[in-house]
């Protein structure tokens, strides 16, 4: 799904898909696929959790839980870059994984009829959840062969 095509599901008040000028650490460095799918994911997520609280407050508490679970993954994975030691980066990691089950779980409750949420925009927020997982896994698998190796 496009940007144009997250915004007009979305409302034209979606805001950009990454970090802005404001996020020091974000624009200094030099990240990788694994902070940018987080950082798209993220936001993405904030703005379904936004456009689906307005619809309805019944599901507000599954709603909030959702978008918890969805920001508190980038921000482990931020976290993880300035791990105290390779053992220390793989816990970080590990906690952005096990928040990422939180997300499906949510997700799928949430998806369940009646749904508050469009397929399209559910679709592209797995699609990104799944991405995350399989990066989340490679790094975590060959960080910790190198860890038993040395």
């Amino acid at each position: 799904m496009t940007d144009d095509k997250v915004r007009h599901v979305l409302g034209a008040r979606c805001s950009l898909i990454f970090m802005n000028e404001y996020d020091i650490i974000y624009t200094r460095n030099t990240t990788g696929d694994l902070q940018r799918i987080s950082v798209e994911f993220a936001r993405r997520t904030r703005a379904m959790c936004i456009a689906a609280s307005r619809k309805c407050g019944i599901e507000i508490s599954a709603i909030q839980q959702l978008y918890r679970a969805s920001t508190s993954v980038g921000a482990n994975i931020r976290e993880a870059q300035y791990a105290e030691s390779p053992k220390d980066f793989v816990h970080k990691l590990k906690i952005a994984e096990k928040e990422l089950g939180e997300v499906f779980y949510w997700l799928g409750l949430l998806t369940a009829e009646p749904t508050l949420l469009t397929p399209e925009i559910v679709a592209e927020i797995s699609l990104s959840a799944t991405s995350l997982v399989k990066l989340l896994s490679v790094i975590i698998t060959k960080t910790k062969m190198r860890l038993e190796k040395s």
